[in-house]
């Protein structure tokens, strides 16, 4: 187990309470979130509030994206989950500094990762969102706008016939308005986990490591383990980072992982023994370099 995980108990016996682990090894879930943008203080856990935190989590108090965790963690008889800003003491720089370095871990050793996509905040909650019709509507739109109609004629008929052809619905189109999408740290913890549920309101996406099942597709997205770098490498650089200098650290536990994959070397964000690949990389627009030193100017975190 992580160093502190919240032991969700039972609700009709006892609520959530922050335990400190010392050592045990049991199975548990993980969430990622959006901790919001309100000036007003997050629910977290500090070095001032960590004793009331191992008492309780007062329900009037918790945050709904943290419930509606707790309720999920419940119902698939787990009895522990690690939250991030539960977790680790977050007006300590050394607890901080020893989390951070586990959260590769803390990711990938846990069952399950539950995503509250569409929560813009903790306050929100997740399970109770439906965007289903805005989404409906775009589909529709994405369909319309690559409509092609082309007339062609069968030797057996004089009259013309047409056949038309579309576009798939943009499915990363529609999940582009989620607010995880755009947090480059949330990246790291989506790739990591085994196994992940996605609550992105219109519906529920299952995904491991092998392939992603939406509720509303037929066929499911399957990964290339050795492929998969340059596209999450593509989905990371359109993420944005409170700081530009967390742009290696926030995707190195997925390095590490296709390292131990691959057993290629890592060579700023590329792979020695697939440097050709690596090297085709491009930006959109100008692409600026960083005026400040970042990587190798052959890399495409410079």
């Amino acid at each position: 187990l992580p160093t502190r995980v919240i032991d969700v108990g039972d609700a009709a016996s006892r609520q959530p309470f922050l335990f400190q682990t010392e050592g045990r090894r049991a199975p548990y879930i993980s969430l990622s979130h959006c901790w919001g943008k309100s000036k007003s203080p997050f629910f977290t856990t500090t070095s001032e509030t960590l004793s009331a935190r191992q008492t309780g989590l007062d329900p009037d108090e918790t945050p709904q994206t943290f419930q509606d965790a707790i309720k999920i963690t419940r119902r698939l008889g787990f009895q522990y989950i690690w939250i991030d800003s539960l977790c680790i003491l977050q007006d300590s720089r050394d607890d901080w500094a020893a989390e951070s370095r586990q959260m590769q871990n803390y990711y990938k050793n846990a069952v399950l990762n539950i995503m509250a996509e569409a929560a813009e905040s903790d306050k929100e909650g997740f399970l109770n969102i439906d965007n289903r019709e805005p989404i409906r509507k775009q589909r529709v739109e994405d369909e319309e706008m690559g409509k092609v109609r082309i007339p062609f004629h069968q030797r057996l008929s004089a009259k013309p016939s047409f056949v038309t052809l579309r576009n798939p619905p943009g499915r990363s189109r529609l999940e582009l308005n989620l607010p995880t999408i755009w947090r480059g740290w949330i990246l790291q913890e989506h790739v990591l986990a085994p196994r992940a549920i996605h609550y992105i309101g219109s519906q529920m996406v299952w995904e491991c490591q092998r392939q992603k099942d939406p509720e509303e597709y037929e066929d499911p997205d399957r990964f290339d383990p050795c492929f998969r770098w340059y596209k999450i490498v593509e989905n990371f650089m359109n993420r944005n980072l409170t700081f530009p200098e967390d742009r290696f650290p926030a995707i190195s536990g997925i390095a590490r992982e296709v390292c131990d994959h691959t057993g290629y070397t890592y060579k700023a964000g590329l792979w020695e023994e697939d440097i050709l690949t690596g090297l085709l990389w491009w930006a959109y627009g100008d692409g600026v370099p960083s005026t400040q030193y970042r990587a190798p100017s052959w890399s495409w975190a410079s």
